[in-house]
């Protein structure tokens, strides 16, 4: 796999993890139950909540890693942040 290709294919992970972001909070501006209605709309907002925070941040952690792969400063033995990011 060519370098481009990589490059594309990490650009394609970035923008599916905002895609998913977008929709999680245009499904929360559809939804006809808050956060005060019960125990459903409590769970459902702290499962789904926890989860978007989730993907956020590994979004961040891939975007920092995006540019440090960018500059092409990843060496064999200097890489624990994407495999940190990746784990994560």
């Amino acid at each position: 796999m060519n370098l481009n290709k990589k490059k594309y294919s990490y650009l394609l992970t970035l923008l599916l993890g905002l895609f998913f972001l977008l929709f999680q909070f245009f499904e929360y501006s559809l939804l006809d139950f808050r956060f005060s209605d019960r125990v459903y709309g409590r769970i459902f907002f702290f499962i789904t909540g926890f989860h978007g925070l989730h993907v956020l941040l590994g979004l961040l952690f891939l975007l920092i890693n995006y540019f440090i792969f960018i500059k092409n400063n990843f060496v064999v033995n200097h890489h624990l942040s994407l495999e940190f990011s990746i784990i994560y």
